[in-house]
């Protein structure tokens, strides 16, 4: 998905990159200077704007800006699927109004989550609305 000729959201094997122009109008109040608030600025230099989610081993992983962190340990699998308007899987992120994550543990503990996709011209978090 794009906006802006940014990928909104980039899905590779393990990988899943998450951006978005939320926020950073308002300078930081503190020293770190991504901690910036307000109305969306056109730049996605604030945390919280580029998030990565990634697979590392068996460590799932999480990086909002202030680095990578682990979220969970002891992952097998790390997936996500997009489905369209009528429940069909999709890869024309155009179409994606869904996503599924699902996580499989070593230990073989299967969890799953939908992610109903807002499309938002506020956000302009997608293009081709």
């Amino acid at each position: 998905m794009e906006f802006n000729d940014i990928d909104a959201i980039e899905l590779t094997p393990g990988q899943l990159r998450l951006r978005s122009d939320i926020t950073g109008s308002v300078a930081s109040t503190t020293t770190n200077p991504a901690e910036k608030s307000g109305d969306p600025d056109g730049a996605l230099d604030s945390i919280h704007e580029d998030v990565w989610i990634q697979l590392v081993g068996s460590q799932l992983r999480i990086d909002v800006g202030y680095g990578m962190e682990t979220l969970a340990e002891d992952i097998a699998q790390f997936n996500i699927s997009f489905f369209d308007k009528w429940g069909n899987p999709t890869s024309i992120p155009q179409d994606a109004l869904k996503a599924k994550v699902q996580l499989v543990t070593n230990a073989h503990l299967s969890l799953s989550s939908d992610i109903f996709l807002k499309r938002s011209s506020y956000y302009q978090l997608f293009a081709g609305d």
